[in-house]
């Protein structure tokens, strides 16, 4: 191992602290209980979901739960050999990008959605109002 890792490692400074595993297991249930009630509410009916979205976010909470088991077994069982500890600190590195790419493609769908709507309640209330032009009675 290198040196500068070596001494990092004496000195208890790569052990992780048990503030650091409390705030953890707190990630992890939050996104655990988020992905619960997705699953509840899409399941009864509830969500105003499109299954595509439905698979976004439950990919999501997937990749956030493996990124906090990844950081928590990197914490407690230490990698020794230095080519796949950067390896599986890239993987860890590369995952949270991943997450806000689908992030993302979720919100423009969301927006994307909303627009839909939003245009077709317009032309709803526009065929209200000519409806409404119709049944006037003309003034002479």
């Amino acid at each position: 191992m290198i040196r500068w890792a070596q001494e990092f490692q004496n000195q208890g400074w790569a052990r992780v602290s048990y503030t650091a595993g409390v705030i953890l297991a707190c990630g992890a249930m939050a996104v655990l209980v988020g992905l619960g009630h997705q699953v509840w509410a899409y399941g009864r009916g509830r969500s105003l979901l499109s299954r595509r979205q439905f698979a976004l976010r439950i990919t999501n909470g997937g990749l956030l739960l493996l990124a906090i088991a990844m950081i928590f077994v990197e914490a407690v069982c230490r990698i020794a050999d230095l080519r796949l500890a950067l390896a599986y600190w890239a993987v860890l590195c590369a995952i949270p990008f991943v997450v806000i790419v689908l992030a993302w493609n979720d919100l423009r769908e969301l927006q994307r959605r909303r627009h839909q709507r939003q245009a077709e309640l317009y032309q709803h209330l526009a065929d209200l109002q000519q409806e409404l032009r119709d049944k006037r009675p003309e003034k002479r």
